[in-house]
Protein backbone atom coordinates (compact mmCIF):
# COMPACT_ATOMS: atom_id res chain seq x y z
CA UNK A 1 0.00 0.00 0.00
CA UNK A 2 1.29 3.47 -0.93
CA UNK A 3 -0.24 7.21 -0.03
CA UNK A 4 0.92 10.15 -1.39
CA UNK A 5 2.67 12.67 0.72
CA UNK A 6 2.25 15.91 0.09
CA UNK A 7 4.70 17.09 2.25
CA UNK A 8 7.43 15.32 0.77
CA UNK A 9 6.09 15.39 -2.75
CA UNK A 10 6.49 11.99 -3.20
CA UNK A 11 4.62 8.69 -2.18
CA UNK A 12 5.07 6.53 1.07
CA UNK A 13 5.29 3.29 1.57
CA UNK A 14 3.94 0.68 4.16
CA UNK A 15 5.98 -2.40 4.16
CA UNK A 16 7.26 -4.83 7.46
CA UNK A 17 9.95 -2.58 8.60
CA UNK A 18 7.47 0.18 10.00
CA UNK A 19 4.78 -2.37 11.59
CA UNK A 20 7.70 -4.63 13.01
CA UNK A 21 9.44 -0.68 14.36
CA UNK A 22 6.09 -0.54 16.24
CA UNK A 23 6.09 -3.83 17.80
CA UNK A 24 9.87 -3.63 18.53
CA UNK A 25 12.63 -1.23 19.63
CA UNK A 26 15.67 -0.33 16.80
CA UNK A 27 17.71 -3.02 19.42
CA UNK A 28 14.93 -5.55 18.57
CA UNK A 29 13.44 -5.71 22.23
CA UNK A 30 10.15 -5.90 22.16
CA UNK A 31 8.07 -2.91 23.16
CA UNK A 32 5.39 -3.11 26.39
CA UNK A 33 2.56 -4.56 25.40
CA UNK A 34 0.53 -1.44 26.23
CA UNK A 35 3.20 1.01 24.26
CA UNK A 36 2.47 -1.42 21.13
CA UNK A 37 -1.29 -1.24 21.71
CA UNK A 38 -1.01 2.66 21.68
CA UNK A 39 0.77 2.45 18.52
CA UNK A 40 -0.90 0.03 17.11
CA UNK A 41 -4.66 2.05 18.21
CA UNK A 42 -2.95 4.99 16.25
CA UNK A 43 -2.63 2.89 13.23
CA UNK A 44 -6.31 3.71 11.73
CA UNK A 45 -5.00 7.82 11.41
CA UNK A 46 -1.64 6.87 9.41
CA UNK A 47 -3.05 7.48 6.09
CA UNK A 48 -5.23 10.61 6.45
CA UNK A 49 -2.21 12.17 8.65
CA UNK A 50 0.69 11.85 5.55
CA UNK A 51 -2.01 12.60 2.93
CA UNK A 52 -3.18 15.64 5.02
CA UNK A 53 0.44 17.35 5.90
CA UNK A 54 1.23 20.06 3.63
CA UNK A 55 4.72 20.48 5.09
CA UNK A 56 7.41 18.05 7.25
CA UNK A 57 7.89 19.55 10.82
CA UNK A 58 11.38 18.27 11.21
CA UNK A 59 13.67 16.45 9.56
CA UNK A 60 16.47 14.29 10.70
CA UNK A 61 20.32 12.59 8.88
CA UNK A 62 21.66 10.07 11.19
CA UNK A 63 24.79 8.56 10.36
CA UNK A 64 25.14 4.31 10.35
CA UNK A 65 27.82 2.25 9.60
CA UNK A 66 26.04 1.51 6.30
CA UNK A 67 25.90 4.73 4.97
CA UNK A 68 22.92 7.13 6.83
CA UNK A 69 18.66 7.19 7.43
CA UNK A 70 16.74 10.22 6.95
CA UNK A 71 13.22 10.69 8.89
CA UNK A 72 10.83 13.53 8.69
CA UNK A 73 8.08 13.94 11.47
CA UNK A 74 4.53 15.12 9.55
CA UNK A 75 1.63 16.26 11.68
CA UNK A 76 -1.53 16.72 11.35
CA UNK A 77 -5.00 16.55 13.41
CA UNK A 78 -7.54 14.02 13.05
CA UNK A 79 -10.36 15.27 14.46
CA UNK A 80 -9.28 16.40 17.96
CA UNK A 81 -6.40 14.42 17.86
CA UNK A 82 -2.83 15.65 16.76
CA UNK A 83 -0.50 13.13 15.32
CA UNK A 84 2.82 12.65 13.99
CA UNK A 85 3.79 10.23 12.00
CA UNK A 86 7.61 9.31 11.01
CA UNK A 87 8.83 8.62 7.40
CA UNK A 88 12.07 7.13 6.84
CA UNK A 89 14.47 6.24 3.66
CA UNK A 90 17.80 4.73 3.57
CA UNK A 91 21.00 5.99 2.23
CA UNK A 92 19.27 8.99 0.33
CA UNK A 93 17.26 7.01 -2.45
CA UNK A 94 15.10 4.45 -2.54
CA UNK A 95 11.46 4.60 -1.19
CA UNK A 96 9.85 6.34 1.83
CA UNK A 97 8.35 4.15 4.01
CA UNK A 98 6.04 4.72 6.97
CA UNK A 99 8.32 3.94 10.08
CA UNK A 100 6.96 5.23 13.47
CA UNK A 101 3.49 7.55 14.61
CA UNK A 102 2.56 8.82 18.11
CA UNK A 103 0.14 11.55 19.36
CA UNK A 104 2.51 14.95 18.64
CA UNK A 105 2.41 17.61 21.63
Amino acid sequence: MTVFSPALKTFVVFNAKGFNHLRFTVDRKARSLSEQIYKLGLMQFVREVISKAKMYVDYRRNSIPSGFVEYWSLVAFVGKIKVKVIVKRDNGKGKFYFWSLMKAK
